[in-house]
């Protein structure tokens, strides 16, 4: 099904603006207030990319090789790649390299201390713009000024170079990232299998690249139209060729232009997982001119009403920055991965057709983005969200299973469980259910009873044992607390399935399956912990260890862990010997000493206080469990800490990985005031809101339905909740129902203070059970 890009944005801003609301809102840009270096040096991983919402392209700079591809302590780029992965822990991509040049031109890179030695140029963040949809910077070895926009299949450059003479362009097709995602082999750098680049005619040209990383088979097809007339010569392994098409796994191409008076090459391309016709039927589709701006106007048109999605009033500084930046990262995911046609390249490595939506395989990494991304998608985008679960679908008829962690198409088992499980279980219960519900339920089943649902250091992992014996043996996988503890919330969210279709039978297995996290609880040392193939537990403990991924966890600890019981949380108070001890626990965890033990303690464990790790997902909802505690109080005071500590505006403002989306959306939940713990229930935790106003929009089926917030006595040092009312009512339970937020017209009044109010949000859990 052809779907043209500006018919994609006027769809997008029909979806976002469709009714003048009751009470109007000052019309704001909200793109300025998006600052794409926040995260982009340390472990954040984001890149300043050029990308639209959700799109197949981020065409932006490389620095360097590894990770995102973008460090903002580097000094000199390497060229611009079409496909990124911005935030993400592991890393691929960086396809189809172009870079600019004047003279001659180097066909190597050449060190980053001795730029002058190849083709890097040096640059300076004086002379660097970045903002939604947009790229510009100044390449300073040759004075050439770079300016990137993009569509959501394809990249436009505009390069204006100081002197007509010599202008060239290289492509390079060997260059992509070094460095993969170790946690899937210990050696796993991308690999060129094959690529090559043909000359159409004098001012276009097209090629691909088949190359083996994290991603163990990707396709990219390209082709690139020029606004000048050039002259090619192509290079195999280095040696030039007078062919005009060539291919290898060392292909590289330079192109000449003859500018006279004018110094600008306009350049598109074209991208594609299917085919090169595939990508000239995007080029075609989504830029049929040669008009730079009004494809940069597009795309900000498509940030602006994607953004427009929740609107903020607050008078602290900086926040707004920070707020829309995070909104930003959320929407960049999950990544397209089908040409206008409907084409996709699945897991078979084979072209596939979708149903007429479109096909999200391009880097969906759902260990992470379950949690708090996904949910944040149904509510600010239901069509994408539905069209991930038709992706998950797809997905399911080609391999057998649902997804685990896509790339580029690939199903590459990383990370552990199965997490489509809570992705489908919040979305159906929201309401997003265009697509066979009874096949897509069939699908939880057979995946749940599959042996083979992730890779733990080179280990396909499974559920035989977990079926077998209610837990992971220690002494047969790896990571086995963490996925005894990750399946059995999978579980739990297969069993609200169920009961929304009225399985009861399936309901009472896998809730009773959602039970299997208390195998692994040890009440004699108070924590999740390994326990043998025989029922013993491993020895000998420490609850501060850290094994990178040859553990009984996962890139965590027993303090991270243990408290990953988010369906269940009164069952594991009771484990632990009623709410004064799960209190006592979450006291200790805030408050012990951060460092760990061991000799290969995991570098994801970041952002700490105590012991609690904001900088990865497995704690994300931790602080939140103190409203079952029945001291909500101390849920409003951490998560203002956690929102004050962790985010800020600056290039390391990212505790750990952006993780795709993940660790942005936490700050957006938390900064309204609420959180998704669990997901199938439609239940969000009450925390403490850090801003003065908000208006979120649900569209659901062409009704739009509106939230407005509101926060009295807001301050820094006003962190407590005094009291809340829904709608007028008062509100005296610590979480609030979805459909109590995002059917209709609603509005909540939060009242805040310096000083806890012990009265508000004690749970009871007669009414929440």
């Amino acid at each position: 099904m052809k779907v043209a890009w500006f018919a994609y944005l006027l769809m997008l801003i029909s979806i976002l603006s469709c009714k003048v609301e009751q009470e109007q809102w000052e019309k704001e840009e909200l793109t300025v207030f998006v600052n794409n270096f926040i995260g982009s040096s340390g472990g954040g991983r984001v890149i300043p990319a050029a990308a639209v919402p959700f799109g197949m392209v981020q065409l932006g700079p490389d620095t360097r090789t590894k990770g995102s591809g973008y460090e903002y302590s580097d000094n000199t780029i390497l060229g611009f790649s079409h496909i990124h992965k911005s935030g993400g822990g592991c890393n691929d991509f960086l396809d189809v390299l172009f870079q600019p040049f004047n003279g001659h031109g180097y066909l190597h890179s050449g060190p980053p201390e001795e730029p002058d030695k190849g083709y890097r140029s040096r640059f300076s963040h004086q002379n660097e713009t970045s903002a939604p949809g947009y790229y510009e910077v100044l390449l300073h070895d040759d004075s050439i000024s770079v300016a990137l926009t993009v569509t959501p299949r394809c990249g436009f450059q505009q390069y204006t170079f100081s002197s007509p003479d010599s202008a060239g362009i290289l492509i390079d097709l060997k260059h992509g990232s070094r460095y993969a995602c170790t946690i899937v082999r210990e050696e796993n750098r991308d690999t060129v299998v094959n690529s090559g680049i043909y000359r159409i005619n004098d001012h276009t040209l097209a090629g691909f690249r088949i190359s083996s990383g994290w991603a163990r088979e990707q396709h990219v097809y390209f082709a690139a139209e020029f606004s000048a007339p050039f002259q090619s010569v192509l290079y195999r392994d280095d040696q030039e060729s007078e062919m005009d098409s060539l291919m290898g796994n060392n292909i590289k191409g330079k192109l000449w232009f003859n500018l006279e008076d004018n110094r600008t090459v306009l350049v598109k391309v074209g991208i594609s997982p299917v085919s090169v016709e595939g990508a000239l039927k995007n080029l075609t589709e989504e830029i049929p001119h040669w008009d730079f701006n009004a494809i940069r106007k597009a795309a900000k048109q498509s940030w602006q009403a994607s953004l427009e999605g929740i609107q903020l009033e607050t008078t602290v500084p900086g926040q707004k920055e920070l707020f829309y930046s995070a909104l930003y990262n959320v929407l960049l995911y999950p990544m397209l991965y089908s040409d206008v046609d409907g084409r996709f390249r699945g897991a078979d490595h084979q072209v596939h057709n979708t149903d007429g939506g479109r096909f999200y395989g391009g880097a969906s990494g759902l260990w992470d983005v379950f949690r708090a991304a996904h949910p944040l998608i149904t509510v600010l985008h239901p069509e994408i969200a539905n069209d991930n679960i038709h992706t998950f679908l797809s997905h399911y008829k080609i391999t057998g299973q649902l997804p685990v962690f896509l790339l580029a198409g690939n199903e590459t088992l990383t990370m552990i469980g199965n997490h489509s499980m809570p992705i489908i279980s919040d979305a159906y219960f929201k309401g997003i259910r265009d697509y066979d519900e009874e096949l897509l339920f069939e699908a939880m089943k057979e995946t749940a009873q599959k042996d083979s649902f992730g890779i733990s250091m080179g280990r396909v992992m499974g559920n035989r044992n977990y079926r077998r014996y209610g837990y992971i043996p220690a002494d047969l996988e790896y990571e086995s607390v963490a996925i005894t503890l990750e399946l059995a919330y999978d579980d739990w969210c297969i069993a609200q399935m169920a009961r929304m279709l009225g399985h009861e039978q399936d309901y009472n297995y896998y809730k009773q399956q959602s039970a299997n996290y208390r195998n692994v609880f040890d009440a004699g040392s108070g924590f999740m912990r390994g326990r043998m193939f025989d029922g013993s537990w491993r020895t000998p403990f420490d609850p501060l260890h850290s094994n990178h991924r040859k553990d009984d966890y996962c890139e965590g600890n027993a303090w991270q862990w243990t408290f990953f019981v988010p369906h269940d949380i009164p069952g594991l108070m009771e484990l632990m010997g009623g709410k004064d001890s799960l209190e006592r626990k979450l006291d200790r965890l805030f408050s012990l000493n951060a460092d760990l033990s061991g000799g290969n303690t995991s570098g994801d464990i970041t952002g700490l206080i105590g012991q609690y790790a904001h900088g990865n997902e497995p704690s994300h909802h931790v602080a939140y469990m103190y409203n079952f505690t029945g001291k909500p109080w101390k849920t409003q005071k951490m998560v203002r800490q956690i929102l004050a500590s962790k985010y800020d505006n600056t290039p390391t403002g990212m505790c750990g990985n952006e993780d795709t989306g993940q660790m942005s959306a936490w700050y957006i939940w938390s900064s309204l005031g609420f959180y998704p713990v669990t997901h199938g229930d439609g239940r969000y935790m009450i925390g403490s809101p850090a801003i003065e106003k908000a208006r979120v929009r649900h569209v659901l089926k062409g009704k739009e339905n509106r939230l407005s917030i509101y926060v009295h006595d807001q301050g820094e040092a006003n962190v407590y909740i005094q009291k809340v009312s829904l709608n007028g009512r008062p509100h005296n339970k610590p979480w609030f129902d979805h459909y109590d937020l995002f059917s209709g017209e609603n509005r909540i009044d939060f009242y805040m203070g310096e000083v806890p109010n012990q009265e508000w949000g004690v749970m009871d859990y007669s009414v929440y059970n």
